[in-house]
């Protein structure tokens, strides 16, 4: 899953780009149309925008809610489409359409879906604005796809380990994020000064660029970028350190298991580390080559379904070998690198959680929903109500928080409540007290994906609430947090239950 490091999750999370769903799939490389002007109808229409159009907006709507089924180009050759057309259904053409189409009936079909076709409507989750700006940008599609223009970027870098010198020949990746998803990537190669230089980038603000690179085994990112039609160029730093495998740098100043979620069956898991460097150089693992990044590693833990990560996942930041789960970003100096797990484990009435630590852990603890659950072994320290939440979290903790690396957090998860889970982090994640729970942001994120995904209306199914849960599932799907066979069924599910409510 393509993602901005280190500072877009969180702008994601707070700052609206949990759009709900898609027709959809997961974030994908698509036409950057955003220099492109708005199609305005040839007449005006019965309910206007507010704000006018957007196109920058709905390009980012696009990515999550019609990609998956459109596809990037808009050629109704999305990852979802074979499999509905396999049923005799179609799944329209955007370029070939838009030149004849008429805006205020794209509008209301955004709104209103086509059932015979198995698209569902987004009137309930996308609001007017949305919908007119959504609309404008697939309109856009039939014309040239525009992924540059008159932006420069210049990338210094700079060896921040004391007596390090810049390096040159380095190949530096530029990554261009729209919302959640990356757009495209250009490379350059370092001078004798160690500068990268990218000429012919898009000025948008929508547009997100962060430059990576790879020296000394380890993966090195710049802070994000940004450049506009009136700031058209910038100079950025891109922070460079020598390596070290020396593993006793390296510990892990926080630990947590939290249960945010109990049926009869299963827990949801949400588990957090937090490791942190005390050298002057970045850390990497004693096997990390350029060609194959490697840092920190945590135990892949046993018995887990559905296991999904906070941010990037498999493949993009992580890589499972064996029995570990082992990090291909480098440990900076000073910093703190987190890994943020989210999966599912049997449980009925009780079970033995062991996870073995790859690093010294100064501090660990357990929390779970205020209820007859408990962390059996461990000291109670109490329930604490989030402010503002209504939500009620209790808190277990060893008499000794410290484990040497290679030891194992142990205890025993007793008591079978009530099908129970955090249900008011969806209104506002912000409203988790600071401290109560280490990560913050990754635990409302990953519980309002993960939480509309997994339980639905317990009421008779109609039509309006399987649109809203096929909805809410394909945005799930579209942040990589509800993947593969578990996604394809639940989908199939939804569309034959959807299919015998619409003709009943």
């Amino acid at each position: 899953m393509s993602r901005l490091r280190h500072v877009l999750p969180a702008f994601v999370a707070l700052g609206g780009a949990l759009l709900l769903s898609a027709c959809s799939g997961s974030p994908a490389r698509y036409p950057v149309n955003l220099d492109v002007p708005a199609v305005i109808p040839t007449s005006v229409p019965d309910n206007p925008p507010p704000h006018g159009f957007d196109v920058e907006s709905g390009a980012q709507i696009y990515m999550i809610k019609c990609v998956g089924c459109h596809g990037t180009f808009g050629r109704g050759d999305g990852p979802q489409a074979g499999g509905i057309r396999a049923q005799g259904k179609q799944v329209a053409d955007l370029v070939a359409k838009a030149p004849t189409a008429d805006p205020a009936t794209w509008y209301r079909l955004v709104g209103a879906g086509n059932i015979a076709n198995l698209m569902p409507g987004f009137s309930g989750s996308l609001n007017q604005q949305e919908r007119w700006d959504v609309t404008q940008y697939a309109l856009s599609l039939a014309r040239t796809r525009i992924d540059s223009g008159d932006g420069t970027l210049v990338y210094s870098l700079a060896n921040r380990t004391p007596g390090g010198s810049a390096p040159a020949g380095l190949t530096v990746t530029l990554h261009a994020y729209v919302g959640n998803g990356q757009a495209f990537t250009r490379t350059a190669v370092t001078d004798g000064q160690g500068v990268a230089v990218f000429h012919g980038l898009a000025a948008r603000e929508s547009i997100f660029y962060q430059a990576e690179t790879l020296y000394g085994g380890g993966r090195f990112f710049s802070e994000p970028q940004q450049i506009t039609s009136t700031n058209k160029s910038a100079a950025v730093g891109l922070p460079v350190f020598e390596t070290t495998s020396d593993p006793g740098v390296l510990s892990i100043s926080a630990y947590q298991f939290v249960v945010e979620g109990v049926t009869e069956g299963a827990i949801s898991v949400i588990e957090a580390y937090a490791f942190q460097n005390t050298s002057e150089r970045a850390f990497v693992a004693a096997d990390s080559r350029n060609d194959a990044p490697r840092s920190i590693s945590v135990a892949y833990p046993t018995g887990a379904e559905n296991l999904q990560f906070d941010g990037a996942g498999l493949g993009d930041r992580f890589l499972r070998d064996g029995a570990l789960l082992r990090d291909m970003d480098a440990v900076l100096p000073g910093a703190q690198a987190s890994v943020v797990m989210l999966y599912d484990l049997p449980y009925r009435g009780g079970t033995r959680i062991e996870r073995r630590m790859t690093a010294p852990v100064k501090r660990w603890e357990v929390i779970v929903p205020d209820s007859d659950l408990r962390a059996a072994g461990l000291q109670d320290l109490g329930a604490e109500a989030i402010p503002g939440a209504g939500i009620t979290m209790r808190r277990f903790a060893p008499a000794g928080t410290t484990l040497a690396a290679g030891q194992s957090v142990q205890f025993n998860l007793e008591g079978q409540p009530r099908a129970a889970r955090i249900t008011a982090l969806a209104t506002d994640p912000r409203l988790i007290g600071v401290g109560f729970i280490l990560f913050a942001i990754a635990l409302a994120v990953a519980y309002v994906l993960l939480a509309r995904a997994r339980w639905g209306s317990a009421a008779a199914p109609t039509r309006e609430s399987l649109l809203a849960e096929l909805a809410a599932l394909d945005d799930a799907h579209a942040a990589g947090k509800v993947v593969g066979k578990r996604y394809a069924s639940r989908r199939e599910a939804l569309l034959r239950a959807l299919r015998q409510v619409w003709v009943t």
